[in-house]
Parts: C-alpha cells; sequence; structure tokens
C-alpha cells in the first residue's frame, strides 16, 4: 500500500505540473500576442508617419526646391548687381524690382498657395520670410538715405529662416 500512495501522489503532482506547465504556455503565448500587437500598431504608425513625410517631400519639398534655389540666387544676384554696379538707371532698378515682384509671386502661387490649405500658419511663417526680403530688397533697390548697404547676410538668413522652417516642419507632420 505504501507504493500506491506514493504513486498516487506522484500522480496528482504530474497533473499539476502538467496544468502548471499548461497555464504558464497560455500565459506566455497571450502575453506575446498582445505585445507583437501593439509592436505591429506602432509600426503601422511608424509606417503612416514615414508615409506623410514622404508625401510632403514628393508634393511639395522637391519638385518646388529648384524653384526655391533660383528664387534666392535671383535675388543675391540683383544684390550683387547693386553693390558692384554705380551707374544703375532708374528703368534698370524698376526692372529689378518687377523681377524680384514676379518672381516672389510665382513662388507664392507654385509653392506656398498649396500648404495654404494644408497648413496655414506653416504657409504664412513662410510668406513673411518672403515678405520680408522683398521688402528689405525694395529698400536696398531704392534707398531712403544715400547709402548703399550690402545686404547678403539679410539675404543669407532670409534663405537660411526659409529652409530652416521648412526642414523643422517636417517632425510636425509626424503628428
Amino acid at each position: 500500500m505504501e507504493g500506491t500512495g506514493i504513486d498516487l501522489v506522484h500522480k496528482i503532482f504530474t497533473i499539476i505540473n502538467g496544468i502548471a506547465s499548461i497555464s504558464l504556455a497560455i500565459y506566455v503565448f497571450v502575453y506575446q500576442l498582445k505585445r507583437d500587437r501593439k509592436n505591429e500598431q506602432k509600426a503601422q504608425e511608424q509606417r503612416a508617419v514615414n508615409n506623410r513625410i514622404e508625401l510632403f517631400n514628393k508634393l511639395f519639398l522637391f519638385p518646388n526646391f529648384e524653384m526655391i534655389e533660383k528664387y534666392f540666387k535671383l535675388v543675391e544676384s540683383i544684390n550683387k548687381r547693386l553693390t558692384e554696379e554705380h551707374n544703375i538707371t532708374d528703368n534698370d532698378k524698376n526692372q529689378m524690382i518687377t523681377e524680384i515682384n514676379s518672381e516672389t509671386e510665382n513662388l507664392r502661387y507654385v509653392f506656398l498657395d498649396k500648404l495654404k490649405y494644408i497648413e496655414e500658419d506653416f504657409h504664412k511663417e513662410l510668406d513673411q520670410i518672403l515678405t520680408d526680403l522683398q521688402d528689405q530688397m525694395a529698400e536696398t533697390i531704392y534707398p531712403s538715405s544715400e547709402q548703399k548697404d550690402d545686404i547678403s547676410g539679410v539675404i543669407y538668413g532670409s534663405k537660411t529662416k526659409f529652409l530652416k522652417a521648412i526642414y523643422s516642419h517636417i517632425p510636425k507632420i509626424q503628428q
């Protein structure tokens, strides 16, 4: 009889061990499944963010980057002409103003106006940078005093602010 009591206890512990093993396996399976779902959700959110950034780059930034560069090169060339030439006629000055205004409006129309409907504050920020530069160029072309200022630093600062605003806006797309 002693053997049967020990056998019975051994069988009970074997059953308890089996139940514990199955419970642990189920717990690990459920835990892993929840963790996988969370990781998949995070991965989907990251893919959505990457898609928004890629869309922004493809629709707004890349197609217009050449135009942005062209605009700032025009402003730089006009400033260089103003600082190097001494006898610029009023007709030439009017032509410079017309070129700047035309390119500014073109940049606004092609690039900024698309942003207005998506990110109004971002649009306003970039538009203000262009407006300030346009005003500064007009003041340089037709100065209120006799002093001619080289505004290369202002142009460089405006270009830097403009591009920095664009690139710093990319993380905001993630939200």
